[in-house]
């Protein structure tokens, strides 16, 4: 494992980072382990010098590997008619999954605005 500083030389002197070495820095960003004043070196490298494609996947799959992940398949984000309602089922099921991964309540389709269907 690298020292963050050796990764943030490594990028302001222009080289290639390897996937490892992203990870190792976007591990000890999310550990506590790299101060404010490093984690913002690293990004004035990276604006300066930019990324490759390999480095701008490794530091998206770095960055996605320690969070939570939802599973869409069982949100039932599905609305089967009008396009005002597919769109209001959409933003209660982002909603939703915003919820329960420690976001506000969960939202009801009347906070959306949906009207209640007269009986027939």
């Amino acid at each position: 494992m690298m020292l963050p500083q050796e990764i943030i030389r490594a990028k302001r002197d222009g080289e290639t980072l390897s996937a490892g070495e992203i990870g190792d820095f976007i591990v000890a960003l999310t550990s506590g382990a790299v101060t404010e004043g490093q984690a913002a070196a690293f990004a004035m490298a990276i604006y300066f010098r930019g990324m490759s494609l390999d480095e701008r996947v490794a530091l998206t799959r770095a960055m996605t590997r320690p969070g939570a992940s939802l599973d869409w398949r069982e949100a039932n984000c599905r609305a089967r008619s009008s396009t005002s309602t597919r769109r209001r089922r959409r933003r209660q099921c982002l909603a939703n999954a915003s919820a329960d991964v420690g976001g506000m309540r969960r939202l009801r389709a009347d906070d959306f605005g949906a009207r209640p269907r007269p009986h027939r």
